[in-house]
């Protein structure tokens, strides 16, 4: 009776190579690291810019509670994707700033529009 045996290769490697276009802002938001994360730091990334391509693009401002804009956390992003995010920052900045003693409200808009809001409630 013959025993079979798996073939013992000293090195076996398995590349992907994926190329597609794909936004520079994309890029710019945590896409290198997310990928180093999921790779567990075997992936690397290349790119070259294939020019200027027309876009849907948004500004995205988030407020406080007296309806001051943070300048600082303003961004400007494609319109899909603003909801997602203004929800996300929102719930971010709800949980990193501690209660005070009065409510305080973050918002998110684009242009005029509200896009997302939390509410920290006041220290009871």
């Amino acid at each position: 009776m013959a025993y079979l045996q798996k073939p013992s290769l000293p090195y076996s490697p398995i590349r992907v190579e994926l190329s597609f276009d794909m936004p520079l802002a994309e890029i710019v938001f945590d896409f290198y690291d997310r990928l180093k994360t999921i790779s567990r730091g075997y992936a690397s990334f290349d790119y070259s810019p294939i020019g200027f391509k027309e876009s849907h693009l948004v500004k995205m401002d988030i407020l406080c509670s007296t309806g001051t804009k943070l300048t600082l956390l303003s961004a400007i992003i494609h319109r899909d994707n603003a909801f997602d995010l203004g929800k996300k920052i929102c719930k971010k900045l709800k949980e990193l700033i501690p209660k005070q003693q009065f409510e305080i409200a973050i918002q998110a808009g684009v242009g005029a529009k509200i896009i997302a809001r939390e509410t920290i409630s006041a220290l009871t």
